[in-house]
């Protein structure tokens, strides 16, 4: 209810209530029996009105937290399974005989065309033994952006 409607409502109860003390006013308070059982049952009224008021704060309460409980429950049905990490994933260990390294041309081929498209040039590189000596052997050239300093 808004302001005007309370009132309103209180307005016309204190005009109801004059009413009925005006008519034993009228009666000459001869019906005091009458009026008191009045005003017992206005106070049963208003005691009622605060039981259900009281009710529905608490049913309202109850069916909030009922609401969240199953959001809760639901959620926690829906989840997906855990990623199970005891299985290592699948690794091939590629021999040097296996890997195929670039050639001069070709490294320098892939070092221009990055430098033409305004980016640097990464040559990833591989060891490989050679008459029992190690040696870097390029095997693939990337493009990637240029630092700003």
């Amino acid at each position: 209810m808004n302001k005007e409607e309370q009132q309103a409502q209180a307005y016309w109860t204190y005009q109801a209530k004059q009413e009925n003390l005006q008519r034993m006013v009228d009666k000459g308070w001869g019906d005091r029996e009458a009026y008191n059982n009045l005003l017992a049952w206005e106070a049963k009224q208003a005691r009622i009105k605060r039981w259900k008021h009281l009710a529905n704060e608490i049913g309202a309460g109850v069916l909030m937290v009922g609401f969240v409980l199953t959001l809760l429950f639901l959620t926690g049905c829906s989840s997906t399974p855990s990623t199970v990490y005891s299985q290592a994933p699948s690794q091939q260990l590629i021999l040097d005989k296996q890997v195929a390294s670039l050639t001069r041309n070709e490294v320098i081929n892939g070092v221009t065309e990055c430098e033409g498209a305004g980016l640097r040039a990464h040559v990833i590189t591989t060891k490989r033994s050679i008459n029992g000596f190690t040696t870097d052997i390029p095997i693939e050239v990337t493009c990637m952006p240029k630092y700003k300093y």
